[in-house]
């Protein structure tokens, strides 16, 4: 495991507002990764991979199921007929897979920059490459009588004791070779065992298919690809990560929202700005620190009334330390708002969670965006402002006392997240 570094990454621009106090080179370098991060057409693409291996008692045995991956580091490998996961060279430019389709290389190692990754050196009629790739868009290949790294094996027939004991491997138990030595000391993953060792002259190649009447073990994968926007900003102390994240919404100003998921049509109100929610004790520095680098160090705190921040303000921020200036608000200004601050205390709060559940008929969130399907469409009413017999309103824009699980955000930002695990 190994710790990324960005100090080779293109820096961005600096954000149009942050005139007096500019980015420093170091925090414009992680602005780009937040902002690539948002770029939903060129990031990478999460891949997920579910796998079960099915096998008859005494193919693989039971235990053995999820330890027979053959994918390690020094393994002959060869890229899977379908492949679709992008293969990238060193220099991180896409290769195309048809130039090493059929080319047999061997597993270098990992690559910690992406879940899965893998580095293989292949020698192709080019010449030497070395590509990094996703581990599921590669096969073993097991070479006629060579027992080395990937190989399924099993003790030998011949073998009345391992030299180094049987570390509760049984005979007929099937392992995967993940190294082997000059001095003939080979290293075995098994189900019982994930690094055992023992020598060559122990060990024999496993025939997993012993005839053609033999049972076959099934491998089932689901793969799933799909992209998925934000990360985790965990630059160290000190670095400016409120001040980044600020730029990011500087930078992204004016910039029409990422359109609500055809899943959740009509279910969320689509909001233009951002939600930041914050720890009790950080809520005066972030409207401090937004000040100081959007609007010159002004006293923006002081000048807020009713939440909201003056029209002079570069940006349209409404802040809630509480949940009183929410109870005067309507839907629609919340979703005109460039930020939303409010703290997590707030969500919790007594009033807050009755507001919640008046309008969702109860403690289902789910239940509360069909309330907001019907509201959108016209076709049910909510009680405005949240006082006991208050008006009922047909549009979702006249609703005063929204939650905010009711508005799908342009982003949504936690500060300090790890703390909300206490």
């Amino acid at each position: 495991f190994r710790l990324l570094d960005n100090s080779g990454d293109a820096p961005a621009e600096q954000p149009p507002h942050f005139v007096k106090h500019p980015l420093r080179p170091e925090q414009k370098r992680s602005l780009a990764w937040m902002m690539s991060r948002e770029d939903i057409e060129h990031c990478e693409p999460c891949v997920v991979e579910w796998r079960r291996v099915l096998s008859p008692l005494g193919l693989f045995g039971e235990d053995q199921a999820n330890s027979l991956d053959q994918i390690v580091t020094g393994a002959k490998v060869r890229i899977c007929d379908k492949a679709t996961c992008p293969i990238k060279d060193q220099q991180d430019d896409t290769v195309d897979p048809e130039v090493l389709k059929g080319c047999v290389g061997v597993l270098k190692g990992r690559d910690q920059t992406f879940v899965g990754g893998c580095v293989v050196q292949f020698n192709a009629v080019a010449g030497t490459r070395f590509v990094k790739m996703q581990a599921q868009d590669l096969e073993f290949v097991q070479e006629p009588g060579n027992l080395g790294p990937g190989s399924l094996v099993k003790i030998a027939d011949n073998c009345k004791a391992p030299k180094y004991g049987w570390g509760a491997v049984k005979r007929n138990m099937i392992g995967v070779c993940i190294a082997t030595e000059d001095s003939g000391v080979v290293k075995v993953r098994w189900p019982v065992h994930p690094a055992w060792k023992g020598q060559r002259d122990e060990l024999e190649l496993a025939a997993v298919q012993q005839d053609s009447n033999a049972a076959l073990g099934v491998d089932l994968r689901i793969r799933a690809s799909y992209h998925v926007r934000g990360g985790i900003l965990a630059d160290k102390i000190g670095y400016g990560k409120t001040a980044t994240t600020i730029a990011l919404i500087d930078s992204s100003l004016g910039r029409d929202p990422p359109p609500v998921p055809e899943v959740d049509e009509n279910r969320f109100i689509p909001a233009k700005g951002t939600l930041i929610i914050v720890p009790s004790n950080l809520f005066e520095q972030w409207i401090t620190e937004i000040s100081k680098f959007v609007w010159d160090g002004r006293a923006l705190r002081a000048k807020m009334k009713g939440g909201w921040s003056p029209q002079s303000c570069p940006m349209k921020i409404f802040a809630m330390s509480n949940v009183t200036p929410l109870k005067n608000v309507k839907a629609e200004e919340i979703a005109e708002a460039d930020i939303v601050i409010c703290s997590y205390r707030l969500l919790f709060s007594k009033i807050y969670v009755q507001r919640r559940e008046e309008l969702g008929g109860g403690r289902n969130l789910a239940a509360l965006a069909e309330k907001v399907h019907d509201l959108i469409r016209s076709r049910a009413e909510m009680p405005s402002g949240g006082k006991k017999g208050g008006a009922m309103v047909d549009d979702w824009k006249d609703l005063k006392f929204p939650v905010l699980e009711m508005f799908y955000w342009k982003r949504v930002v936690f500060d300090e997240f790890h703390e909300l695990e206490s």
